[in-house]
């Protein structure tokens, strides 16, 4: 991108008014540079990616390559406790290229609660038609908190940008458009990417993406708790306009409003994609695929519980305005034996290839006849099934229910009251905690002796402070009422519902 640039300014000036010497370098070197090799910068250490877009070395629109895995421990005590500054801004985008090569960035800390555009890369535009690529990377065991357009990977992705065959693994919170891999894309392309871990926010929120507007998403999956209020879904949580092809999602989801599986609120294509999430707490417009559908839902199932208290709510699509074709649900699993849309079939028939009317067995999807339910055939074989969860859904205990109730919870009755809530407020106001046996709770306020379990809510990072994102987490809870242990499916192993 550098060298179109220079070639640019060429062009610009005229050939008529350069010296021929002149020109002919221009050309020598520009037909020569490709036969060389263009070398791509190399970042071997957390320093060198933070100077990308801090130092004139490293340009927004140049070219980088990881050439080993780093670890990003350090950050949680950088700039005062913010930790990485995201990689470009709306004024000044990342409009290159960043290839992980496979490589891994561990333990990364962003603490920008009050700031918009967060991510690794904060944002990803375009350039004169083409836009920033990052492929190849991998992100594990991130802490990421932001306020809108939120990612664990990138905060926005503009026009033509894409991001390819790369996953993420953490933590990731922020109020709206805010999720796993993504925050929001606007006519991106995000093809072979995922997000293990769990996903926080208000409005907007998925497992992987938050709110697409054109553009395509295909061959992706999340396995993540997801909670917000609005527009929530295990994979997306506002698809506009967008197209979503072979993905898929696991894991758990609470919020109130437009609550899907798959997508919280649709008003795009949805082909040959299905959820296994099961849907722990919703209110109205509550579907085990899709909250709330505008347009075309085709070739997709669901099997996940489907909690939902108000109006809308289904085992397939919550409220329809759109169309729904051959796609499928299971009124077993699911608890629901009615939808907006699509056909209820019994756990037997949604293993049976005969079901499914019209799906591409060839090339697209695959079954264990009267084993599994179908899988897309690029996960090479059929996704986990989410057993045990769903009786835990009924029960108010989910798998791992031998863990005790939360700290916070003093009188050991799976709710989170006024005061427990309150004395967790008090610890998050001290800036700190350590053990007391003698303690309300087992612990008291400041620094001391840390010789016991640390407090439940401490989860991300365990570091004897209750952060911000950790005491919405608990307010959560409480403002559902109830809670069940989730072990492994949480940050804090425990879940609201």
């Amino acid at each position: 991108m550098r060298y179109f640039s220079r070639f640019h300014f060429f062009l610009m000036k005229g050939a008529e008014a350069i010296h021929p010497s002149i020109l002919i370098f221009s050309l020598c070197f520009f037909l020569l540079v490709p036969c060389l090799g263009y070398s791509a910068i190399a970042i071997s250490n957390i320093t060198d990616l933070q100077k990308i877009g801090n130092d004139p070395g490293y340009p927004l629109d140049g070219e980088y390559e990881l050439t080993q895995d780093i670890d990003a421990s350090e950050t949680i005590n950088w700039k005062l406790g913010d930790g990485f500054q995201p990689i470009g801004t709306k004024a000044n985008p990342f409009i290159g290229k960043f290839d992980g090569k496979g490589h891994k960035i561990t333990n990364l800390f962003i603490d920008k609660p009050s700031s918009d555009y967060v991510g690794l890369f904060g944002y990803v535009g375009s350039y004169i038609g083409s836009g920033g690529i990052i492929q190849n990377v991998r992100v594990e065991e991130l802490w990421l908190a932001g306020n809108n357009y939120v990612g664990g990977l990138v905060g926005f992705l503009d026009l033509a940008a894409s991001v390819i065959n790369c996953n993420v693994h953490g933590y990731v919170s922020g109020n709206v458009e805010v999720g796993g891999l993504l925050g929001r894309s606007d006519n991106g392309i995000i093809n072979n990417c995922s997000f293990n871990g769990s996903v926080y926010g208000f409005e907007m929120v998925g497992g992987l993406i938050g709110k697409t507007y054109y553009g395509k998403v295909d061959n992706c999956c999340a396995n993540a708790f997801v909670s917000g209020y609005f527009s929530v879904g295990g994979l997306l949580g506002m698809n506009s306009k967008g197209k979503i092809n072979t993905s898929y999602a696991t894991g758990e989801l609470s919020g109130a409003e437009e609550l899907g599986g798959l997508i919280g609120a649709n008003a795009g294509e949805v082909k040959n994609s299905y959820s296994m999430a099961s849907i722990s707490m919703g209110a109205m417009s509550v579907g085990g695929l899709v909250g709330y559908n505008e347009q075309s839902v085709e070739n997709c199932y669901s099997i996940g519980f489907v909690s939902g208290g108000g109006p809308f709510v289904g085992g397939l699509i919550g409220w329809n305005g759109g169309s729904v074709t051959n796609s499928y649900w299971n009124i077993e699993s699911s608890g629901r034996t009615t939808s907006d849309g699509g056909e209820g079939k019994t756990t037997s028939e949604m293993e049976q290839q005969a079901t499914f009317i019209d799906w591409d067995f060839t090339t697209i999807w695959g079954i264990n006849e009267g084993i599994s339910y179908p899988y897309l055939l690029w996960q090479g074989g059929p996704a986990p099934e989410p057993e045990g969860m769903i009786e835990g859904m009924h029960e108010g205990n989910a798998e791992g229910e031998t863990l005790p109730p939360h700290s916070a919870d003093q009188n050991k009755d799976w709710q989170i009251n006024l005061i427990e809530l309150l004395r967790v407020i008090q610890l998050y106001n001290s800036g700190g905690y350590h053990c007391d046996l003698l303690g309300e709770d087992g612990y008291a306020l400041g620094p001391g002796e840390v010789n016991c379990s640390p407090h439940s809510s401490d989860c991300n990072p365990q570091d004897w402070k209750i952060n911000l994102p950790e005491l919405l987490r608990i307010i959560q809870i409480y403002n559902i009422g109830i809670y069940h242990a989730c072990q492994n499916r949480s940050e804090d192993n425990y879940c609201p519902g």
